[in-house]
């Protein structure tokens, strides 16, 4: 767990589900070859989405096609070769028939947008034409307008309105398979339903491929279920498998990337429960041989359970709570650097650089951003940290204590802040230029012009302490003494081409490395050793909730602290929870329950030796260490005496066995002479 930061993984700038709206979901890419105007003789890979269809050309020097489903000038029609029979399912009305020199046609017209939080979403009307290709297996796309997403280099979808007709070759099995797919998404309103529905087809399709499969022997297979793993840009639906050996992750809807997950059990080294969206159904695993852990997300937390005790036994790694201690203890004797323990603390609180919807927490550490000097031994540079980021500019506290008074009445409880300090929104505000595709996802949210973007350090910083609405903390990559996040290195452009500009840093700082590497030294000084525990007790500790947290002026939503999902009574009110919580961000788990101790040592230079502490500091040492451990002994008293007496228990009956066992080997001895 204490491995190194490696940021972001980037995603295939080619194609990506960073490309996708948010929620939308990749059902199926085929190749094909595009004829059409400008676009005559294109080789590349049609995807078909809940929401759209977007052509990839191979070369990806030109553009993505988007094609919207809602789309009120949009239609379709599949033109297939003469005499091609059809096959259906048994469940159909109809178990075949015959397409003869015509085609089906499709026509959608006059649909409101597809979001599946929309009221009303019309069925597609459905009718016959004439056949009029050349008797290959084409999609016939119509549009009076469409959108063009640059790749090279990315930028936000630009809408073409211009009236085109799209044909789209392909072989006849990957027709028939989109055109059963498209005809599913077009006639339904629910958009979960048929991702679902599409899913345990495949799923059920996966069971019967694993007998031939290379990775293992199939007689070899413990259990297969369905499962999700957690990306960047999305969640993939597959198929796990586990061996006695090993275990495996075939992808089947979202499938970019398509490589499925092998992993030896030999190589794995931590393993730990991970809740996701507020169900505790997750599992994490890290294991030699690559950078980043893979997050699986179960259908139960029995599933789960089942899986992670099965490993446990297995791998045998420690648990998260005997990792905690050892990790606290390093930091504080100087064995860990901030950053390192920060980092710890992240990835066992349940935030991981894979999950945009918990992205790992750092503070804000330093509180000028202008001026020519800096130094770091005077420590009116630095930010409260015993603080929260809302409550420390106090025209902004006292405006929030206001509000918070107005709110009394509501059925909700009062917080202080209606925004959360890390949330999917914030991390792609800081990420916009290492993940240029958040400039297609979220292009009418917050990156329509270069004011609403994060621009310049100062700006952000005063953002934060000022704004109502903006209560945000800082990301790793602050830290990282990487400034590639601070820099356009891929020429971006915005709706309006203009180019995106670099941040602009502070005048203390060179230039954006200069600025990372002053940054890491600020959170590596003597001011935050001596004070990051007080941040650690709001963010990670007892100051995060309860009675605490409002004396600490430390409260959020009570999103962010949790939801019963079993308390709601229709799936609509789940799924628009399911949205907030994607957005509006969550707590990291609870990890410290009494006052974090403070640190005892700066972080020793690698090639130091422990340096000799004199009897005053070892006596101090051990005297808070005893209190921290009476403490703990406290908390969990109860649980130390069952197994004291389920240990006298079997002690007990050990000696009874033994006894009748004397005596019955005595009475033989006499027996026999």
């Amino acid at each position: 767990m204490l491995s190194e930061f490696y940021g972001l993984p980037r995603s295939d700038i080619e194609f990506n589900l960073f490309y996708l709206e948010p929620q939308e979901v990749l059902i199926s890419s085929v190749v094909v070859s595009l004829k059409s105007g400008d676009f005559e003789s294109e080789s590349g890979k049609l995807h078909l989405n809940t929401r759209s269809f977007i052509f990839q050309p191979t070369f990806s020097k030109h553009p993505l096609l988007k094609f919207k489903l809602s789309s009120n000038d949009f239609s379709y029609s599949f033109n297939f070769p003469p005499s091609l029979s059809i096959t259906q399912s048994p469940n159909s009305k109809s178990h075949s028939s015959t397409v003869d020199r015509e085609s089906r046609i499709i026509r959608h017209a006059n649909a409101p947008d597809r979001n599946p939080s929309s009221k009303s979403i019309k069925r597609a009307k459905i009718h016959r034409g004439h056949h009029t290709s050349d008797g290959s297996s084409t999609l016939i796309i119509s549009v009076k307008s469409y959108g063009v997403i640059s790749r090279s280099p990315p930028s936000p979808c630009q809408s073409q309105q211009v009236a085109e007709t799209f044909f789209f070759e392909m072989s006849q099995g990957d027709l028939l398979k989109l055109s059963t797919e498209l005809d599913m998404i077009m006639r339904s309103t629910d958009e979960k339903a048929i991702t679902s529905l599409v899913y345990s087809v495949r799923y059920k399709e996966s069971l019967s491929m694993l007998q031939n499969v290379d990775d293992f022997n199939p007689d070899d297979i413990l259990l297969t279920q369905k499962c999700k793993r957690i990306l960047p840009e999305g969640e993939q639906w597959g198929s796990f498998v586990m061996t006695q050996e090993s275990l495996h992750f075939y992808p089947l809807i979202n499938a970019k990337p398509k490589r499925a997950v092998h992993i030896q059990f030999k190589i794995i080294y931590s393993g730990m429960r991970y809740r996701y969206l507020w169900r505790n159904n997750g599992l994490r695993i890290d294991y030699y041989g690559s950078k980043y852990p893979v997050l699986f997300i179960f259908e139960t937390e029995e599933q789960r359970e089942n899986i992670y005790n099965f490993l446990l036994n297995r791998v045998k790694f420690k648990s998260p709570a005997d990792q905690l201690v050892d990790a606290m203890e390093k930091w504080r004797n100087g064995y860990l650097s901030n950053f390192q323990y920060l980092m710890f603390l992240n990835n066992i609180g349940n935030r991981s650089v894979l999950d945009m919807t918990q992205y790992p927490i750092f503070p804000w550490i330093l509180s000028k951003y202008h001026g020519e000097d800096l130094p770091l031994y005077d420590y009116t540079n630095f930010r409260d940290l015993s603080k929260p980021i809302g409550s420390l500019d106090r025209s902004k506290l006292e405006k929030l204590e206001a509000l918070q008074v107005e709110s009394k009445n509501q059925i909700e409880p009062p917080s202080l802040y209606s925004s959360f300090y890390s949330t999917s929104t914030i991390v792609s505000y800081f990420l916009l230029r290492q993940i240029p595709e958040f400039l297609v996802r979220n292009q009418n949210q917050i990156y329509s012009t270069q004011d609403k973007m994060f621009n310049s350090v100062e700006k952000s910083w005063n953002s934060s302490i000022k704004m109502i609405g903006d209560n945000k903390e800082l990301i790793p990559e602050f830290y990282s003494r990487n400034p590639d996040f601070l820099l356009n290195l891929n020429d971006m452009e915005l709706t309006n081409d203009e180019k995106l500009s670099d941040v602009e840093i502070p005048p203390w700082s060179r230039d954006a490395n200069s600025f990372t590497e002053i940054m890491r030294d600020a959170l590596e000084s003597d001011f935050v050793s001596e004070n990051l525990h007080n941040w650690i007790d709001l963010i990670f500790g007892y100051r995060q909730r309860g009675e605490q947290a409002v004396a600490s002026l430390n409260t959020f939503p009570s999103t962010c602290y949790g939801i019963n999902w079993n308390s709601f009574k229709s799936t609509l009110e789940k799924d628009a929870y399911e949205i907030l919580l994607r957005e509006f961000g969550s707590c990291p788990k609870q990890l410290f329950f009494i006052p974090h101790s403070p640190r005892s040592f700066r972080l020793l230079p690698e090639t130091q030796k422990p340096i000799e502490k004199n009897e005053a500091v070892l006596r101090q040492e051990i005297s808070q260490l005893e209190d921290y451990l009476d403490q703990i002994q406290d908390y969990h008293q109860e649980q130390l005496n069952k197994l004291l007496k389920q240990y006298q228990a079997e002690t007990d009956s050990l000696k009874r066995n033994h006894i009748i066992a004397v005596e019955v080997y005595q009475s033989k001895i006499k027996n026999k002479k």
